[in-house]
């Protein structure tokens, strides 16, 4: 059952990907050379689109590694055993923390896009 899971979704990113591509590859150099505007901004938004949302990706997977170290930097006067309390608090609550920073860095990289937009 999860095997046909991650099937479904490795096929609807490579669908996406292929849009990105057909995107970036064809319709954009077109729309430059037919000085359509429109169609430029469109494409530049969905561009970054795809970089706020890459890089809320790339930083919740770096989400475990930088928890350790900023544990290990802020608490190096404390003991051994109260930086493990920290971390294995920090596993248990896992999935909570991962939605947060989720909708944390997408709703961040919103407001920072509508800022400079």
């Amino acid at each position: 059952m999860k095997g046909e899971r991650n099937a479904g979704e490795f096929f609807s990113f490579g669908i996406f990907a292929f849009l990105y591509g057909i995107t970036l590859y064809y319709i954009l150099p077109l729309s430059l050379l037919s000085f359509n505007l429109s169609l430029i901004t469109q494409i530049f938004l969905f561009i970054l689109f795809g970089i706020i949302f890459g890089l809320s990706i790339f930083a919740l997977k770096l989400q475990r590694v930088m928890e350790i170290a900023i544990t290990h930097i802020f608490l190096f006067f404390e003991h051994h055993s109260a930086r493990l309390m920290v971390l294995k608090n920090l596993v248990a609550n896992r999935e909570r923390n991962k939605m947060t920073a989720i909708v944390y860095s997408l709703g961040l990289g919103f407001i920072i896009f509508l800022n400079m937009a």
